[in-house]
């Protein structure tokens, strides 16, 4: 079992700047800096809450929640309705999804001519 720690939370997000568009892989969070190891954080990764939001008006998509090559979670991403408006997918997870060991989060759009805006949050922890 592991023994959580919310002492030292993460969050990351996309900005206005940065969505994911097309078939490609961002990294949410990776792991520890070597400065936030020295301050005696844990290595290991916990995902509790994930937003995200396809502002593409045609082109709906999955998005995958990768650690390790595995694929942890699933979200199905509409296209923005006729009158652009856009839906989100929000998951927040009373037992958190944890990263594999020593390892980061990352999510994969499938579909190329989407535009993915997210926010992630969680916590490093030890096991």
């Amino acid at each position: 079992m592991s023994s959580f720690s919310t002492r030292y939370q993460w969050q990351a997000t996309s900005g206005s700047a940065s969505p994911i568009t097309g078939n490609t892989a961002v990294t949410v969070q990776a792991t520890a800096t070597a400065a936030q190891l020295a301050l005696g954080y844990p290595t290991n990764l916990a995902l509790t809450d994930l937003e995200m939001v396809n502002t593409s008006a045609t082109v709906p998509t999955v998005v995958n929640l990768v650690s390790n090559s595995v694929v942890l979670a699933t979200y199905y991403l509409p296209a923005s309705t006729v009158a652009l408006v856009q839906v989100p997918v929000q998951a927040n997870y009373t037992t958190p999804i944890q990263a594999g060991k020593g390892n980061g989060f990352t999510l994969q759009a499938v579909t190329t001519g989407a535009n993915i805006y997210w926010n992630a949050r969680g916590f490093f922890f030890t096991n």
